[in-house]
């Protein structure tokens, strides 16, 4: 018999699709970043994450380089309608909420610039720290799971990132992406990693702003 173990929304709906889908059927995903561009008007850098899970969909977040704490990644709200937030699993409420995200992400990015990319080679991953542990496994909870606990940083030059912690599965944390910021006011740079052993295992991305 399946059982989830879930503590946040995302993961919980994730659950609630397994348990009503065939047992050959897989209902979990990578979830990806793709930077957007620049705005110059606001000094923010926007992207989105894409989720390939059974629940798909896409979120968007910016960098707003001229915050006392411009390393904050910001999750957008207001493109998204309201309505769809008091029955998730309305099919009718999701579409229009999609079609609001869609016509207003399409009116941003006529505004953004794009970034010029950096080889991710150029980028230094410092890993700070580590300690492993053990945990049921998603598949067996009569098994356990290996998952490293990481702290690490980013550099480029006398560029840095914020301290940083991610929970690794399998595998190791990779540079996946890397761009150079307008006015000299530093780099991004992505993470990715396996954040988890459900179903098959499946990896995050994470974006940080590398600034002196």
């Amino acid at each position: 018999m399946l059982s989830c173990h879930c503590t946040t929304l995302r993961p919980a709906l994730l659950c609630l699709a397994l348990l009503a889908t065939p047992a050959a059927a897989t209902v979990g995903g990578d979830d990806y970043l793709e930077v957007l561009g620049y705005e110059a008007a606001g000094n923010k850098v926007y992207l989105l994450r894409h989720y390939e899970d059974g629940l798909g969909g896409s979120n968007l977040y910016y960098f707003n380089l001229s915050a006392q704490e411009p390393e904050r990644l910001i999750k957008v709200l207001s493109f998204y309608d309201p309505a769809s937030k008091e029955n998730p699993n309305d099919q009718h409420a999701r579409a229009v909420e999609d079609a609001v995200f869609e016509a207003k992400l399409a009116q941003l990015k006529k505004r953004l610039r794009p970034l010029s990319a950096l080889k991710t080679e150029a980028i230094t991953l410092h890993l700070d720290s580590q300690s492993l542990r053990h945990i049921p496994s998603w598949g067996d909870p009569q098994q356990s799971v290996q998952v490293t606990d990481q702290r690490y940083h980013l550099s480029y030059g006398p560029y840095q990132s914020a301290p940083a912690t991610a929970s690794v599965y399998k595998g190791m944390l990779t540079v996946k992406q890397a761009y150079r910021l307008p006015k000299q006011q530093g780099y991004i740079a992505s993470v990715r990693y396996t954040n988890t052993d459900f179903e098959t295992g499946y990896s995050t991305e994470e974006m940080h702003l590398l600034k002196k």
